[in-house]
């Protein structure tokens, strides 16, 4: 039978109309021209994180993003959901030049090391790496149509959280590259999570993020719940 779905690591032949949907298609155009991400790749990524925060918009609460880089998903998130017509924020924080090195374990910076003389792309180092040109002004400007409703928060996790002055958070999505800041972040938002609120872990169940992996299901374990991991490589958590 052939595939109905075969990008990113991920082949199915069950339904995937969700590409056909206008909505969906135009929401993964805002974030796609703003770089980040190839043709081939996130579409589903990019649909687990839109109904994500379609389900989050219906809740009490505002937006986090942690682990921004060019603000591509956190960009189609509010086209979907019509973010500007809500009563809510939304809270973008990174360090806007990629991974900070001090929060890498040793294994992760053995792991980082180890693909500089592999003769990759700029782009695959780039992700392999996490060390990213600058993005920070050309996040602001992305996200100035928005005015006061969105904060590009510059800096290191978990430094930055006392900045995202919301009490109250639906959606939280966590895409930092290394175990560290993502354990932080997880921490400091999870009692601000409202009931029903979403997590998405971008690098859940990734090759090479075995780190990241067995720290999320670590602090799952803590707070007596579980991750969801999908075949995307995202994890979810729900908030019980």
């Amino acid at each position: 039978m052939k595939p109905t779905y075969f990008q990113d690591g991920l082949a199915t032949v069950h339904n995937c109309d969700f590409r056909n949907d206008p909505r969906y298609i135009k929401s993964f155009q805002e974030g796609f021209k703003l770089g980040g991400w190839g043709s081939g790749v996130a579409v589903w990524r990019i649909h687990v994180a839109l109904w994500a925060a379609s389900v989050a918009s219906r809740l009490e609460g505002d937006f986090v993003e942690c682990g921004v880089h060019f603000g591509g998903v956190s960009r189609a998130v509010m086209e979907f959901i019509n973010f500007s017509k809500l009563n809510k924020h939304f809270f973008l924080l990174d360090t806007y030049e990629g991974k900070a090195l001090d929060d890498l374990t040793d294994a992760e910076k053995q792991q980082m090391n180890s693909v500089l003389d592999e003769g990759l792309t700029d782009s695959q180092k780039y992700f392999l790496t996490g060390r990213y040109p600058s993005s920070y002004d050309r996040v602001v400007k992305t996200f100035e149509p928005f005015g006061d409703k969105v904060h590009v928060i510059r800096g290191t996790v978990p430094h930055t959280l006392d900045q995202v002055t919301s009490d109250k958070v639906a959606y939280l999505a966590v895409d930092m590259n290394c175990a560290a800041p993502e354990v932080a972040a997880l921490e400091f938002f999870w009692p601000k999570l409202i009931k029903g609120g979403i997590v998405v872990l971008d690098d859940h169940g990734w090759p090479n993020c075995e780190g990241q992996t067995n720290a999320h299901a670590a602090f799952a374990k803590r707070y007596n719940t579980c991750v969801l991991p999908l075949p995307t490589g995202q994890g979810l958590l729900i908030k019980h």
